[in-house]
């Protein structure tokens, strides 16, 4: 090493000799860090999202399971669920800086300690690895790694009130709303514009009185969107409807209306209809299912507001027990729900539509269109709540409120088991190269087969690959250096 001098720093070459080599130096120390020295602090930052990807690192398993083909396969698959969930929550970090997925899985709840990896300590399909004292974003709309698993929680609260209610004898429907759009609307007044109609129309006491005569106690919204090429952002709505009547007497449920002179619905009370009689206009009266009676009216609420009218046959629909339970799997089964979502062959093939993820995919391979549409998503529908439950519907069906940022604090089983501390240095690398995915196979994997090889071996190759990595910028560095001192300097001695 060149000693610090007045002549070292008078003379550009030797400088960069000295620069050079101190970081060629340090790159060296890499090699020899020791896992176990707790004592051991750098200082942590949100992990740039231009570092180099883990695929370069190879393959993330090195064994296979000691189980059963069937589990082995069932794990394979959860693992490469979980790798692909974790590759499209970088990309969103990529897309939104400024957002809280930025953080998500990469940076410590506490700075003060380490951060760990745990076990459930069950072997099998059942297993599952944990990094712990890391940030959860809970963004229910960008992260997918989060927003599955909430998602999965909440499902799991709405399956358990439809059972609870058709247990008690009880009805729930699947109701789905929608409208008109085009490429021109902008996500974020649409969303105003459904929120004002769908205020008219639960609120007007006209379906009040009508919802009350079929048994309704309440309602769940959920909120999806999907995006057309042809006509743009289109959110909607899929309600579930708990009413008392049976299936039967709701199809044969008849409401009596009037259609004015504009073409909308109005609802005949009884008060009206004794009014339509004295004038002798009671043939106006007509009498609708209840379906009939709600396609209308929303139409009617999407005019009130200025939203784009729908049809009368797609606008909105009601459907039974069959399409509900189709819609409550789709919600509880976190393990499929990152690739039903990002599997644009199984969703939207037929319309040419797609939803959030599969739009995230298209911008993780390369799409700057993708991430651009991804962005004005996540702008648009930050703070909107996805599930809502109508007042007193919780306390009624018994279903416990849980708040959003205790969702994902999973209750651990006694068998769970501590396997490792990463110190701050090895964490760094291992967000650096965004191996995170690959630690969790390693584990699960390595207590699969009693051996801690493949943990240790993921490690070492983050290590190896860091000191190449080193030595290609120093080389680099050294090159584009060396090209902007005059030669008169590195002639001289």
């Amino acid at each position: 090493m060149i000693a610090f001098s007045n002549a070292f720093s008078n003379n550009p070459a030797q400088k960069h000799q000295y620069f050079v080599q101190k970081k060629y130096d340090n790159s060296k120390s890499i090699a020899s860090i020791n896992y176990s020295d707790v004592n051991s602090r750098l200082h942590e930052t949100v992990p740039d999202r231009k570092m180099a990807d883990s695929r370069a690192l190879g393959s993330d398993t090195e064994s296979q399971a000691k189980t059963s083909k069937k589990d082995a396969k069932a794990i394979r698959s959860k693992q490469d669920n979980r790798k692909y969930n974790y590759a499209l929550r970088e990309t969103a970090a990529k897309i939104l800086p400024d957002q809280r997925v930025r953080l998500c899985g990469c940076c410590r709840v506490d700075a003060t300690k380490n951060v760990g990896v745990r076990h459930n300590g069950i072997k099998g399909k059942n297993g599952k690895a944990k990094i712990t004292n890391v940030i959860s974003c809970k963004s229910i709309w960008t992260c997918i790694v989060c927003g599955s698993r909430m998602l999965a929680e909440r499902g799991e609260e709405v399956s358990k009130g439809v059972a609870a209610w058709v247990e008690a004898g009880g009805e729930a429907l699947m109701l789905t709303t929608t409208h008109s759009h085009t490429r021109e609307d902008e996500p974020k007044a649409t969303l105003n514009l459904i929120s004002k109609a769908r205020a008219f129309f639960w609120g007007h006491r006209n379906v009040k009185e009508v919802l009350e005569q079929v048994g309704y106690v309440g309602h769940i919204k959920a909120l999806e969107t999907t995006y057309g090429s042809d006509n743009g952002w289109h959110p909607h709505n899929h309600d579930v409807l708990f009413v008392s009547q049976s299936i039967e007497d709701l199809k044969s449920h008849e409401v009596a209306v009037t259609f004015e002179d504009d073409g909308f619905i109005r609802y005949v009370t009884p008060f009206r209809e004794k009014q339509l009689i004295k004038k002798k206009l009671d043939g106006d009266i007509q009498f609708v299912s209840l379906e009939v009676f709600l396609k209308h009216f929303w139409i009617k609420a999407c005019a009130h507001v200025g939203l784009g009218l729908p049809s009368v046959e797609k606008g909105l629909t009601l459907q039974g027990a069959s399409k509900l339970k189709n819609y409550l799997t789709k919600l509880t089964d976190v393990s499929k729900l990152g690739q039903e979502l990002t599997n644009t062959s199984a969703k939207s093939g037929k319309v040419g539509r797609r939803n959030q993820w599969q739009i995230l995919n298209d911008a993780k391979e390369g799409c700057a269109h993708s991430s651009k549409l991804f962005e004005t998503y996540a702008r648009a529908f930050k703070g909107e709540r996805q599930l809502f439950w109508s007042s007193g519907l919780k306390k009624l069906l018994d279903v416990a409120e849980v708040d959003d940022s205790k969702l994902l604090e999973e209750e651990e089983p006694d068998t769970t088991v501590d396997i490792a501390e990463i110190t701050p240095d090895v964490w760094q690398l291992i967000k650096r190269y965004k191996a995170q995915a690959h630690i969790l196979t390693a584990v699960e994997n390595d207590f699969n087969n009693g051996r801690t090889d493949e943990y240790n071996s993921v490690l070492n190759r983050l290590v190896i690959y860091d000191r190449k990595r080193i030595e290609r910028e120093r080389i680099e560095y050294e090159r584009q250096f060396a090209s902007q001192i005059p030669k008169k300097f590195l002639n001289s001695a």
